[in-house]
């Protein structure tokens, strides 16, 4: 077994350490969400992130690093693949990407809760012009769905 399989295992092995790995993950797929428009580069940002922060996490857990064992030590941790142990933990977070005809970019989301909320918000309802069924039409959007908002029409997509 890789060294890096065993890391792999060893922070999935206990509850504490995967928690901590899976909520790192989050954190760095939603930085990555807000910072990016495109669903791809915010994968990649958040494995990038993820891998420096398992990284760190790992060192943290070493014993000493000095000496013999540690010229070992240090060598095993050079030869472990971290972007290949965070994409693990990435592969099966959604990422939902709202946008609309006339905009370039796109807005991106970890939820499909969080997308629907984002085009509720679009809704202008200070002049009382919400309808009950555009409302309706939001919150059953799918993906792949669109809806037309004051002229603009805005498609909801998992990535």
């Amino acid at each position: 077994m890789s060294v890096t399989s065993e890391v792999s295992l060893w922070l999935c092995n206990t509850e504490s350490d995967y928690r901590a790995i899976t909520a790192m993950a989050i954190d760095c797929l939603r930085i990555a969400c807000d910072n990016e428009s495109h669903a791809r580069t915010a994968r990649n940002d958040a494995v990038e992130a993820l891998a420096q922060d398992i990284e760190t996490y790992v060192c943290a857990a070493m014993p000493c690093r000095d000496g013999m064992w540690g010229s070992i030590i240090n060598s095993a941790i050079s030869s472990i693949d971290f972007e290949k142990i965070a994409t693990s933990f990435l592969e099966d977070e959604e990422i939902w990407s709202v946008f609309s005809s006339d905009a370039e970019e796109a807005e991106l989301f970890l939820s499909k809760e969080e997308a629907r909320d984002c085009l509720e918000a679009k809704l202008d309802d200070d002049d009382n012009t919400l309808h009950a069924g555009l409302f309706l039409a939001v919150g059953k959007l799918d993906d792949g769905g669109s809806v037309d908002i004051d002229g603009v029409t805005y498609h909801l997509v998992r990535q």
